[in-house]
């Protein structure tokens, strides 16, 4: 993108790349969108939960090179873009909860007349276990029982476990999520324990803070190395339309430093040099970490953290302005 800057509402060739990246990762993508035909939704279905929405910005600033007349990133919009594309893309994770219900009955006296739902556990794991062999480098399946029985002397009537199937894009991941289905169709019908599984987890406005978001973020640019930081209440310069959406759902929003030596700031000249760099690139790989970390976060903890602490922090309707009202309607 950075080779091929694009005015606003002239991105052709950035949203193509965009849109043309996100479904080969098997998300679903409307474009044009809304009417702008730059615009696109892409959509990735996870389950039943909260819904993350990661906002990439495309568009270059006109008046740069030798006789200004050039369209450059001198704002780095093509580092916001890849960064949001690529936490999306992190976020290729299936969360499946499979339960088995067998009969119970004496594993001594009449072993005969039980139906051991965790031998279909066992069975569904040895045939992962097989599985893995046969699996990409960049794919991982995890499980853990989560129930196998109450005592030795009785063959237990239920026996549940959990699995997370991560894979590097989301074609994949399904092609595998349904290997590790059968693993477990496979066990059912072995021992005649009755299965059943689902996912268990999934003008500008002023940007409104929230501080669970907030401290969330802090957290996992900290565990990512960046441990020096400006109260952006204090700091906040320039405007964005992600202060619209901030008045609409929760939302947070950070800048990090360049890591440029001596600085160099947004719009200026001296940015283009940076902003297709190495530095900058590592600087990319943090956002993108950063901002997969605080979806999965969202994701993993919607009862204990986020539905109580930042709901409970976001303004009422009364204070949604009246264009976040239009964009509801």
């Amino acid at each position: 993108m950075f080779n091929h800057a694009e005015l606003g509402s002239e991105e052709f060739k950035s949203c193509k790349y965009l849109v043309e990246k996100l479904k080969e990762h098997g998300f679903t993508v409307t474009c044009p969108y809304l009417d702008l035909d730059t615009a696109f939704r892409a959509e990735l279905y996870c389950g039943e939960g909260p819904k993350v929405a990661v906002l990439p910005e495309y568009d270059a600033l006109p008046g740069y090179g030798p006789n200004k007349d050039e369209v450059a990133h001198a704002c780095g919009h093509n580092w916001i873009a890849a960064s949001t594309l690529g936490a999306a893309l992190t976020l290729a994770m299936d969360s499946i909860e499979f339960r088995f219900q067998g009969t119970a009955s004496h594993a001594a006296a009449y072993p005969e007349k039980g139906v051991n739902a965790l031998d279909a556990v066992n069975l569904m794991f040895a045939g992962i276990n097989a599985m893995r062999q046969q699996t990409r480098n960049d794919a991982r399946v995890a499980g853990i029982i989560t129930s196998g029985g109450a005592a030795c002397n009785i063959i237990p009537d239920y026996a549940a476990c959990q699995f997370y199937i991560r894979a590097k894009d989301r074609a994949y991941l399904e092609e595998l999520t349904q290997k590790v289905i059968n693993c477990a169709k496979g066990a059912e019908l072995m021992t005649g324990a009755k299965l059943e599984y689902f996912n268990f987890e999934n003008s500008y406005d002023d940007l409104v803070y929230h501080d669970g978001l907030r401290a969330l973020m802090h957290k996992n640019l900290n565990d990512l190395g960046v441990t020096d930081f400006v109260d952006s209440d204090e700091e906040a310069s320039g405007s964005s339309d992600i202060g619209n959406v901030s008045h609409v759902c929760p939302t947070v929003y950070c800048e990090l430093d360049t890591g440029a030596r001596p600085k160099v700031f947004a719009h200026h000249e001296t940015f283009l040099k940076y902003v297709h760099g190495k530095m900058a690139r590592h600087t990319l790989h943090t956002a993108t970490k950063a901002l997969a970390a605080t979806a999965l976060d969202v994701f993993e903890n919607p009862d204990i953290f986020l539905f109580f602490y930042i709901l409970k922090t976001f303004p009422p309707a009364s204070y949604v302005s009246s264009y976040a009202a239009f964009l509801l309607r």
